[in-house]
């Protein structure tokens, strides 16, 4: 979105008030650095700014850090049917895989009404970042022929899909696997192992060396398990 309201003219920035977890921190490469704020304080000048949520189905998701400018939100770009943001125009697309595919929707509803081609190679590959994560690498049962199809769209645009899955699904840092292992050690069953929960204090990750950021793959680790349906997995944030 950053991309496509700067090629439109737009001045623009990208907030997310969380570091991005180490598997995603490739995505930033396909935005201008200057322009994005992942985890750190952003600009005072932006007070009087539209705002544009994007994934974010409730007000409570906003670090309060940023929370002076929900009330902003103009337009939330979501897939969630269950968003509750209080804001003028909502565009959610509850069939949709992800955020990323309904956002190509929207980004193709604007070359229509421009005339402008916006879908460029980093942009390819953002949105195919997106997509393709959010999906679990096309795997969960929100994948329809629509996605596939918007998938192999951006690829023809440029999205490099064999990396980006590379990057997604293999490539951990070795804290990821620390905590992998901890989770798996701290693994209760229960519904007669339908549900696996887990969990990750902070004095546990002070101990191993493990950071915030590294612990994103748990959940899935326990859906992973065979007969598992349901993966619940519980960290310390706060004091």
């Amino acid at each position: 979105l950053l991309n496509i309201l700067s090629m439109l003219g737009k001045n623009s920035v990208l907030v997310c008030t969380d570091e991005l977890p180490e598997h995603i921190r490739f995505i930033s490469e396909y935005a201008d650095p200057e322009k994005c704020y992942f985890g750190r304080k952003i600009p005072e000048n932006l007070s009087d700014s539209a705002v544009v949520s994007v994934d974010i189905a409730t007000g409570s998701l906003v670090d309060s850090s940023f929370s002076q400018y929900t009330e902003k939100i103009c337009l939330a770009l979501d897939h969630h049917d269950i968003n509750t943001l209080d804001c003028p125009l909502l565009f959610i697309d509850e069939n949709a895989s992800s955020a990323g595919e309904a956002m190509y929707d929207v980004i193709k509803f604007l070359e229509d009404k421009t005339g402008k081609k916006l879908i460029d190679k980093n942009t390819a590959c953002a949105l195919y970042t997106a997509i393709s994560s959010d999906s679990g690498n096309f795997k969960y049962s929100c994948t329809t022929g629509k996605t596939l199809k918007i998938a192999g769209e951006l690829i023809d645009l440029g999205a490099e899909n064999a990396e980006i899955a590379r990057m997604l699904f293999d490539v951990k840092s070795l804290g990821t696997f620390k905590a992998e292992a901890l989770c798996t050690e701290n693994i209760t069953f229960l519904c007669e192992g339908k549900l696996a929960f887990s969990y990750m204090t902070k004095e546990m990750c002070k101990e191993r060396g493990i950071l915030e950021n590294e612990f994103d793959t748990c959940v899935q680790l326990l859906r992973m398990i065979k007969g598992v349906e349901i993966g619940v997995f519980a960290k310390e944030k706060y004091d």
